[in-house]
């Protein structure tokens, strides 16, 4: 067994959908992995925010490739609407590593 961690970095959003009137948000990431679930704080009236927030999961993991934090990437992700009801729209920066000192 290893003590490594699953670190993911929740950067930003961009252009994110308003939901009220006056054209703004009060968005959060909520970031689940292995029934263990994380939350990022609320940004009051913010379609563009910026948390840069690290979560580390509890992983097990026998092989010895991975990236570590130095080599890990900003990558965006399109939103995905969770019914065909949603009205979403922008995109979300994260960054994933692992590494076996989470501080």
């Amino acid at each position: 067994m290893n003590n490594l961690k699953l670190g993911v970095e929740v950067l930003s959003a961009h252009n994110l959908m308003p939901k009220d009137g006056q054209g703004t948000s009060s968005p959060f990431v909520e970031v689940i992995f292995d029934n263990q679930k994380f939350r990022t704080t609320v940004k009051q009236n913010d379609v563009n925010p910026v948390w840069n927030e690290r979560f580390y999961f509890n992983v097990c993991l026998s092989g010895t490739s991975f990236v570590s934090f130095s080599e890990s990437v900003a990558l965006h992700y399109p939103l995905e609407k969770r019914s065909i009801f949603s009205r979403v729209k922008g995109e979300l920066g994260l960054k994933v590593f692992l590494t076996d000192d989470p501080s």
